[in-house]
């Protein structure tokens, strides 16, 4: 009897427990859950760096069985590298799960041992970039990147809008490649219903910024929630959540402004809250290769309104709100119409509530399971 296939995932994972609100292993974690939760034709082994809640050791990997074929290796600081070598030679497929410069050396050692290479690009630089004037690595990042996606089988993106970035700067690629989404691993629940009907209760909006605000669209936003203030009919008739890292100088400006409230970084269960309580997510970002608070809000109920960099408005096309990227104007005047119009704003909630049904991510990892077969059966 053959052997399934042995599939090596480099990849970050935390048990739901430990998990946080965004941060590295806010992709990865759920879609190792959900290949664990099928039967699946292959046998995975996770390789991923140890947390602190784990407890850090020096010599001894930690193993976690998910299920009959899925395993997680939390490896030693000390032995980590060797580790994956090992685990790279017992191997048939790697999945580097973070197109970094750092995976290079993993990348040439499958490609050394003739083993299937599949890359996953989650970022860009030119996100850094927006925030930070640095730019003389970019020559040497691109050479390291160039050489990672040459020694791959296959290169996924979890948005067209990040591989075509990745053609902008590198050239025309090659290769063979495809976009596998971003997904939610939150419940789907629609509970918005009516209860903005009778006009009381005031209509919540967020954005969510993390520690990349100017990247994120801060300052589209305080132009928006400007805009908004000078509508005397929509005083008192929404409050705007902002969660991030504002700058003070932004801050001071929001200050005067009675419907604004800024939040800290949030829990994984106190953001789940607000997504039950938001009816509208709004993402300005200058450039996003996804958002996943996009899709994750959607799966809640809320309307979202996104701009056109970025990822996330592939997959929400249709039942989202797309505006030109930094068009406070045109971002009011949508902001404005579902705050006033109650059933324009249920309407577009069940739209965004429905299609996020697709992108749970056991969806997510039935397609990067076609992805390892399409890579395992071609050539050598």
């Amino acid at each position: 009897m053959l052997r399934k296939p042995r599939i090596l995932l480099i990849a970050g994972y935390r048990p739901f427990k430990y998990r946080r609100a965004g941060g590295p292993n806010a992709v990865s974690s759920p879609l190792i859950d959900a290949l664990a939760s099928l039967k699946i034709p292959v046998e995975i082994t996770v390789a991923s760096t140890p947390f602190r809640e784990l407890g850090v050791s020096l010599i001894r990997n930690h193993i976690t069985v998910l299920s009959n074929n899925v395993r997680v290796l939390h490896l030693s600081l000390l032995r980590y590298f060797i580790d994956i070598l090992l685990l790279i030679a017992k191997s048939d497929l790697i999945h580097i799960f973070s197109g970094e410069p750092k995976q290079l050396l993993f990348a040439v050692m499958a490609k050394f041992l003739r083993k299937k290479l599949v890359v996953t690009f989650h970022g860009h630089y030119i996100e850094e970039y927006l925030e930070k004037k640095i730019q003389n690595t970019k020559k040497l990042y691109d050479c390291l990147i160039m050489r990672l996606i040459k020694f791959s089988d296959t290169v996924t993106f979890v948005s067209n809008l990040l591989m075509k970035t990745y053609e902008l700067t590198l050239g025309p690629l090659m290769i063979n490649k495809c976009v596998v989404p971003n997904g939610t691993d939150l419940n789907p629940n629609f509970s918005k219903k009516s209860k903005h009907l009778d006009g009381r209760e005031p209509v919540v909006i967020a954005s969510i910024l993390g520690g990349h605000p100017l990247r994120k669209g801060i300052s589209v936003i305080f132009h928006t929630l400007l805009l908004l203030h000078k509508k005397i009919q929509l005083n008192g008739r929404f409050k705007f959540y902002l969660l991030g890292k504002i700058p003070q100088e932004i801050r001071n400006k929001l200050e005067p402004l009675d419907s604004v409230r800024i939040l800290p970084r949030l829990t994984r269960e106190s953001l789940e809250k607000l997504y039950e309580k938001m009816d509208i997510l709004v993402a300005p970002s200058l450039f996003d290769s996804f958002n996943l608070p996009a899709i994750e809000a959607a799966s809640k109920g809320c309307a979202i309104v996104l701009s056109d960099k970025v990822g996330a408005s592939e997959v929400l096309e249709g039942c989202a709100f797309i505006v030109k990227t930094g068009d406070a104007k045109s971002l009011s005047k949508i902001l404005e119409e579902l705050i006033i119009d109650h059933e324009f704003l249920q309407k577009a909630q069940r739209l965004a509530y429905n299609r996020s049904l697709n992108y749970v991510y056991v969806n997510i990892a039935v397609k990067y399971l076609d992805v390892y077969g399409k890579v395992l059966k071609s050539d050598a």
